[in-house]
């Protein structure tokens, strides 16, 4: 009766460690997948700040749009004071003069207009990738906060199959 006892004991005491090991396994299974998604949020975020830098580079050429933009005023502005001192020393053909000006004039504020629009539409677009940018960093350290605390639970967890398999010895 107590042979039987025994042997029960100890098939259970195995049956236990069979566990436990099972465990351990799946214990560093889950631990190496973490590990595979960390890497690829490294690369994630690699690529997150990479989309950033463009979207400086992008502010950056605005803003150069913006000086080119003003020169060409300034540049139009000079050329227009010519063209008026011109109509008034000549006198003949001002008719046409005032038709030519008119026309140019149009020109540039519809070109100014579009570049206007253009400048916009860019400034939009940056403001988007910098809005999802910041999305995504803040969604990534969610993640690596959640696999932290993850992490830590299975620590946990080992520690306390470790615990479980020196008592059942």
């Amino acid at each position: 009766m107590i042979e039987e006892r025994s042997d029960q004991i100890i098939n259970d005491s195995s049956k236990v460690r069979d566990t436990l090991s099972s465990i351990e396994k799946q214990t560093d299974h889950l631990a190496e997948t973490s590990k595979n998604v960390e890497e690829q949020i490294k690369d994630t975020l690699a690529h997150s700040k990479a989309v950033f830098e463009q979207s400086k580079e992008i502010a950056a050429a605005q803003v150069g749009l913006k000086e080119g933009q003003a020169e060409m005023r300034e540049k139009i502005d000079a050329g227009m004071a010519r063209v008026e001192e011109s109509y008034h020393s000549i006198g003949n053909g001002m008719d046409k003069l005032k038709e030519e000006t008119g026309y140019i004039q149009r020109e540039i504020k519809s070109v100014g207009d579009s570049m206007s629009s253009k400048m916009k539409d860019l400034q939009s677009k940056a403001d988007d990738i910098g809005s999802v940018v910041g999305k995504s960093l803040e969604n990534q350290k969610q993640l690596i906060e959640g696999q932290s605390r993850a992490m830590e639970g299975l620590n946990n967890l080992h520690s306390f199959q470790e615990q479980a398999l020196e008592e059942s010895r």
